[in-house]
């Protein structure tokens, strides 16, 4: 496994016990404390690959480097290129795609979103983290709508990667099991089949949980690594892989990115404008 004893680059290594199967992590974001290379000598030191993703999509979403334009994308995707990582978005908004010509965003090893900033029925965006712009008074109708929601961001974005998995805002933590019924679970892990979506195992908020990764296993889908690590969390990674090998899971399980022409945007046939 692996383990991170004290904070620093030089403290982290990889144990003897190195797991059956290539780890790769495709949620790590940089920042100023945690630098592209800072990302790559960490990923160099614990023997694993990362993917670096950086929010894209329209304006409205406040993000600091967000990527909302072709001149972005292109120098996101130039400065990435020939380093030892994956190159990557983490999608914002359905309609993100409508942003970027199709010959960039086929350049992106992979697109990774997920279901956190929901629409709400008055048309606000809710930032489910976000305690206070969460407002619930009926659960069972949230659930229905956020059930929709997952469904439809898998049907109607041409993602690679679903980050989070039933992510549960705060509130509702209590009643995860309740909530996520087996009908609801099935809505999502059908859409990811019939989309070709791999299912990520989100060390950060350790999901999904086990009833939800066994029907996406039996559904065969496929399964990335999301711990968005740094050097003082590099230990997230243990949950990944032990995650991973109960459920007995191998390289053929694990999301690997797709050629050019196999990317969703033309497998699905999206109309790109």
């Amino acid at each position: 496994m692996l383990r991170a004893s004290a904070a620093g680059l030089g403290a982290l290594a990889l144990a003897a016990d190195k797991p059956r199967f290539n780890v790769n992590d495709y949620h790590v974001h940089l920042d100023q404390k945690f630098t592209l290379n800072d990302a790559a000598a960490l990923a160099k030191q614990l023997g694993v690959k990362f993917g670096i993703a950086e929010h894209a999509g329209s304006r409205e979403y406040p993000y600091p480097n967000l990527i909302d334009t072709d001149d972005k994308l292109n120098a996101w995707i130039d400065f990435l290129e020939n380093r030892p990582v994956w190159k990557g978005v983490q999608a914002e908004g359905i309609d993100w795609w409508r942003q970027f010509s199709k010959e960039l965003i086929i350049r992106l090893d992979y697109c990774l979103g997920d279901a956190m900033t929901f629409i709400e029925k008055d048309g606000r965006q809710v930032r489910l983290w976000v305690p206070e712009q969460v407002k619930i008074s009926s659960p069972q109708d949230f659930m229905d709508r956020y059930t929709a929601f997952n469904v439809e961001v898998l049907n109607k974005s041409p993602l690679d990667i679903f980050a989070h998995p039933t992510y549960l805002p705060e509130v509702l933590q209590k009643d995860f099991d309740a909530l996520w019924t087996r009908e609801r679970m099935a809505k999502v892990v059908d859409a990811a089949k019939r989309n070709g979506v791999a299912i990520e195992i989100d060390a950060e908020f350790q999901l999904p949980r086990a009833p939800f990764l066994e029907m996406a296993r039996k559904a065969g889908l496929k399964f990335s690594f999301g711990a968005n690590i740094r050097p003082g969390t590099a230990s997230r990674l243990d949950w990944c892989i032990a995650t991973a090998e109960r459920y007995g899971l191998g390289n053929q399980d694990l999301f690997v990115p797709a050629a050019q022409e196999q990317k969703p945007l033309l497998r699905r046939g999206f109309a790109h404008p």
